[in-house]
Protein backbone atom coordinates (compact mmCIF):
# COMPACT_ATOMS: atom_id res chain seq x y z
CA UNK A 1 0.00 0.00 0.00
CA UNK A 2 1.29 3.35 -0.58
CA UNK A 3 0.42 6.18 1.60
CA UNK A 4 1.45 10.34 0.06
CA UNK A 5 1.98 12.28 3.23
CA UNK A 6 1.17 16.20 3.06
CA UNK A 7 2.13 18.38 5.27
CA UNK A 8 3.50 21.69 5.80
CA UNK A 9 7.33 21.61 6.88
CA UNK A 10 7.04 24.37 9.28
CA UNK A 11 4.81 22.01 11.86
CA UNK A 12 7.87 19.59 11.48
CA UNK A 13 11.06 21.82 13.29
CA UNK A 14 13.29 20.31 15.47
CA UNK A 15 13.92 19.56 17.90
CA UNK A 16 10.08 17.48 18.44
CA UNK A 17 9.92 16.28 14.66
CA UNK A 18 6.03 15.57 15.55
CA UNK A 19 4.65 15.29 12.18
CA UNK A 20 7.88 12.84 11.13
CA UNK A 21 7.01 10.66 14.38
CA UNK A 22 3.29 10.62 13.68
CA UNK A 23 4.14 9.26 10.09
CA UNK A 24 6.36 6.76 11.11
CA UNK A 25 4.09 5.30 13.79
CA UNK A 26 1.31 5.49 10.89
CA UNK A 27 3.50 3.58 8.71
CA UNK A 28 4.21 0.98 11.36
CA UNK A 29 0.75 0.55 12.23
CA UNK A 30 -0.25 0.95 8.36
CA UNK A 31 2.11 -1.78 8.05
CA UNK A 32 0.69 -4.51 11.04
CA UNK A 33 -2.62 -4.10 9.98
CA UNK A 34 -2.11 -4.95 5.91
CA UNK A 35 0.03 -7.65 7.08
CA UNK A 36 3.63 -5.91 4.71
CA UNK A 37 5.56 -3.11 4.32
CA UNK A 38 3.79 -0.17 3.18
CA UNK A 39 5.42 2.93 1.69
CA UNK A 40 4.79 6.55 2.87
CA UNK A 41 5.88 9.32 0.75
CA UNK A 42 7.55 11.93 3.00
CA UNK A 43 9.36 14.15 0.90
CA UNK A 44 12.61 14.08 3.42
CA UNK A 45 13.08 10.59 2.98
CA UNK A 46 11.35 10.10 -0.49
CA UNK A 47 12.62 12.16 -2.71
CA UNK A 48 16.26 11.97 -4.02
CA UNK A 49 18.91 14.85 -4.68
CA UNK A 50 18.67 16.36 -7.75
CA UNK A 51 15.47 14.75 -9.17
CA UNK A 52 12.85 17.00 -10.26
CA UNK A 53 10.88 17.19 -7.17
CA UNK A 54 7.46 18.68 -8.29
CA UNK A 55 7.43 15.82 -11.04
CA UNK A 56 7.93 13.17 -8.60
CA UNK A 57 5.68 14.84 -6.43
CA UNK A 58 3.23 14.33 -8.65
CA UNK A 59 4.27 11.37 -10.40
CA UNK A 60 3.87 9.61 -6.23
CA UNK A 61 0.31 11.71 -5.57
CA UNK A 62 -0.64 9.57 -8.91
CA UNK A 63 0.34 6.33 -7.48
CA UNK A 64 -0.98 6.59 -4.42
CA UNK A 65 -3.48 4.57 -2.50
CA UNK A 66 -4.46 7.07 -0.49
CA UNK A 67 -3.44 11.10 0.33
CA UNK A 68 -3.20 11.99 4.21
CA UNK A 69 -3.36 15.86 4.43
CA UNK A 70 -1.65 17.03 8.16
CA UNK A 71 -4.22 19.91 8.58
CA UNK A 72 -3.02 22.36 10.71
CA UNK A 73 -3.10 26.61 10.22
CA UNK A 74 0.06 26.39 8.33
CA UNK A 75 -1.10 23.89 5.84
CA UNK A 76 -3.34 26.45 4.16
CA UNK A 77 -0.85 29.07 4.35
CA UNK A 78 1.29 26.88 2.39
CA UNK A 79 1.06 26.91 -1.55
CA UNK A 80 2.95 23.64 -2.32
CA UNK A 81 0.42 22.13 0.14
CA UNK A 82 -2.32 23.41 -1.80
CA UNK A 83 -0.69 21.87 -5.16
CA UNK A 84 -0.41 18.64 -3.60
CA UNK A 85 -4.05 18.60 -1.94
CA UNK A 86 -5.70 19.82 -5.57
CA UNK A 87 -3.60 16.90 -7.48
CA UNK A 88 -4.78 14.30 -5.39
CA UNK A 89 -8.11 15.72 -5.87
CA UNK A 90 -7.78 15.97 -9.84
CA UNK A 91 -5.98 12.36 -9.43
CA UNK A 92 -9.30 11.49 -7.68
CA UNK A 93 -7.41 9.85 -4.75
CA UNK A 94 -8.63 8.87 -1.43
CA UNK A 95 -8.21 11.90 1.13
CA UNK A 96 -7.91 11.98 4.84
CA UNK A 97 -7.52 14.93 6.77
CA UNK A 98 -5.76 14.62 10.03
CA UNK A 99 -6.04 16.96 12.30
CA UNK A 100 -3.57 17.03 15.21
CA UNK A 101 -2.38 19.23 18.72
CA UNK A 102 -0.13 20.31 16.25
CA UNK A 103 -3.27 22.17 14.89
CA UNK A 104 -4.39 23.90 17.90
CA UNK A 105 -3.29 27.57 18.20
CA UNK A 106 -1.28 28.87 20.78
CA UNK A 107 -3.53 31.29 21.56
CA UNK A 108 -6.43 28.53 22.16
CA UNK A 109 -6.77 27.40 26.12
CA UNK A 110 -5.99 23.99 26.54
CA UNK A 111 -8.51 21.40 27.49
CA UNK A 112 -7.29 22.00 31.23
CA UNK A 113 -7.22 25.44 31.33
CA UNK A 114 -10.58 25.29 29.73
CA UNK A 115 -11.90 23.40 32.61
CA UNK A 116 -10.25 25.90 34.98
CA UNK A 117 -11.81 29.06 33.91
CA UNK A 118 -15.44 27.07 33.47
CA UNK A 119 -14.89 25.70 37.18
CA UNK A 120 -13.52 29.36 38.35
CA UNK A 121 -16.90 31.24 36.59
CA UNK A 122 -19.48 28.52 37.87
Amino acid sequence: MKIFWSYARLDDKEPKRKVDKLRQEFENVLSQTVGKKSEVFFDTDSLNWGVKWREEIEHSIRECDGFIAIVTPSYFNRRMCIYELQTALEASKKISPCITELARSSRAPSRKMARRQKSTHS
